[in-house]
């Protein structure tokens, strides 16, 4: 996806008049989505935006900001809507799912995505079945991935009504490490100068394919003794640490415990954009073994890095992670229970098989540090996003 902003004298009409509903604080992925995509519109001439802070998920009091100050006086610079105006479009990016339209713009658009391909009514605002709310509202949909678009589809959503629009990456921030960065986070971390690292980044939660990753590791590391793994959770809003212990407890014996737990790094806390390329440069393999994701935007962090990706083929990775960085893991689709939807089950020997590959053949980590952060830069970039945003909302009003 390229997106060319327009010069001035290109605009056609008056200033298109935006207002945000969202959250600037926080690391929930929605958080740090509004927040990437608010830079990158606050860069866009033909704009005119504002921003509605709604009640914040449970780890923003306090939360230190992910970004260096320049970016972060811009997000706190965007100024509170007027009550007394009506704009053209509203963008919604917050949780639970609010389909309404707001009485703050003519147009309302919702971000939302699917992870499982469909919609629980846990998530809806209301507790009203997503099917309904959209079949009587004239709402339009963003979501990041087909995977999820399809799962939007199968819930009950109008195609004409539902856009896909990827997440970017900046790569000015996410970009290869150089040996003398990434041996300085090693050693502050505890990780061993030479050994084989791998990294994967979630809230361990079951759909994050974290079980799968830690039992395909206890192989590993019989095969490679230098082998180490690194899990970035969140313990602020997901308590990632205790669902981590609850996994290493059911899905390894004794035997395999043994030899993982002392190569296993765990990082919990609040960590800066700055601070997550550091820990994506440590790495030299990245690992996504997911079942279930509206997009991964680790994944495409890695990739910007220049690492290998060992990701579930089939899911909505796939548009993003080009063959020169991506290690694909075979899978099928399963049905839910009851109708609840599919997921992806990623082949485990498959997983195992693609994680040695990419430990064992130098060219592999070679070529995904030349093709990756070229691929990002490219084809996935903030304004990129923020481009398609504007001709969406363009069309809208």
């Amino acid at each position: 996806m390229r997106y060319r902003r327009p010069m001035p004298d290109e605009r056609k009409g008056p200033p298109l008049s935006l207002v945000v509903e969202g959250w600037r604080r926080g690391t929930h992925s929605y958080a740090l989505v509004n927040q990437h995509q608010l830079l990158a519109l606050a860069k866009v001439p033909e704009l005119a935006i504002c921003h509605q802070d709604l009640a914040p998920p449970d780890d923003a009091p306090g939360a230190h900001s992910l970004f260096d100050g320049a970016a972060e006086s811009t997000l706190r610079s965007i100024p509170a809507p007027d009550p007394h105006t009506v704009h053209d479009v509203a963008y919604r990016i917050a949780a639970p799912f609010d389909l309404e339209p707001t009485v703050r713009a003519r147009r309302t658009c919702i971000f939302l995505t699917s992870e499982h391909r469909y919609v629980p009514t846990s998530l809806m605002a209301r507790d009203e079945p997503f099917a309904r709310v959209v079949a009587r509202t004239d709402t339009h949909i963003v979501t990041p991935s087909r995977w999820s678009r399809d799962g939007l589809l199968l819930a009950g959503a109008d195609p004409d009504r539902v856009t896909v629009i990827p997440h970017g990456v900046d790569c000015g921030t996410f970009r290869p490490s150089t040996e003398d960065e990434r041996e300085a986070w090693r050693r502050t971390n505890g990780v061993p100068s030479g050994s084989l690292m791998f990294l994967h980044v979630g809230a361990m939660t079951g759909n994050k394919g974290v079980q799968d990753l830690v039992r395909a590791f206890a192989i590993i590391a019989q095969l490679l003794p230098g082998a180490h793994l690194v899990l970035k959770g969140n313990d602020a809003l997901y308590d990632s640490r205790r669902r981590l212990e609850r996994l290493l407890d059911a899905f390894l014996d004794e035997a395999s415990r043994q030899r993982v737990l002392p190569r296993l790094t765990y990082v919990g806390g609040r960590l800066t954009n700055r601070e997550m390329q550091a820990l994506y440069g440590a790495a030299d393999v990245y690992v996504s073994p997911y079942s279930a994701e509206g997009f991964n935007l680790p994944v495409l962090e890695a990739v910007a890095c220049g690492l290998p990706v060992v990701v579930t083929k089939g899911g909505p990775t796939d548009d993003f992670v080009p063959e020169g960085s991506g290690l694909f893991v075979a899978s099928r689709l399963v049905a839910a229970a009851e109708g609840l939807g599919e997921h992806l089950d990623p082949d485990f020997p498959a997983l195992v098989d693609a994680m040695g590959r990419a430990a064992l053949d130098p060219a592999v980590r070679t070529k995904a540090r030349a093709v990756g952060p070229v691929h990002a830069e490219t084809t996935h970039s903030w304004d990129a996003v923020a481009g398609a945003m504007v001709d969406l909302f363009r069309k809208l009003s």
